[in-house]
């Protein structure tokens, strides 16, 4: 799904585990995503949580691991066009056989293709 510059985009997520099944968001105790170019552009950062800095997921199917972020226009025109934008969620999870019972994973960097120019610059036609 390419990211268009100056634009909103909506990025649907499914998270998996390492046999490829999805998993059950509310069995985590937490994920956060961030999406970016590298080296250093910060388009914007997302958590299942409200919390300061974050902004919130839009949980579509729970169940099966679904969720999408939204990139609103002022976040996207930060990027580079023909620049590849990436994301990385890292989850949290209750684990008693680890310090702090907690679990950390981080599903490494995942390509969303290179930012792409807009033809229409965010403007609507009626």
């Amino acid at each position: 799904m390419p990211i268009i510059k100056d634009t909103d985009n909506t990025i649907e997520i499914t998270l998996k585990d390492q046999d490829g099944v999805a998993i059950d968001l509310s069995t985590l105790a937490g994920y956060v995503v961030e999406v970016y170019q590298k080296p250093n552009i910060l388009f914007d950062q997302f958590s299942q949580q409200v919390q300061t800095g974050y902004r919130t997921t839009n949980e579509t199917d729970a169940v099966n691991g679904v969720f999408e972020i939204y990139l609103n226009a002022a976040n996207t025109s930060k990027g580079q066009v023909g620049r590849e934008v990436f994301y990385e969620v890292k989850t949290l999870a209750v684990n008693a056989n680890f310090d702090g019972a907690t679990e950390e994973h981080s599903g490494g960097e995942i390509s969303l293709g290179n930012l792409q120019s807009s033809v229409t610059k965010g403007q609507t036609f009626v």
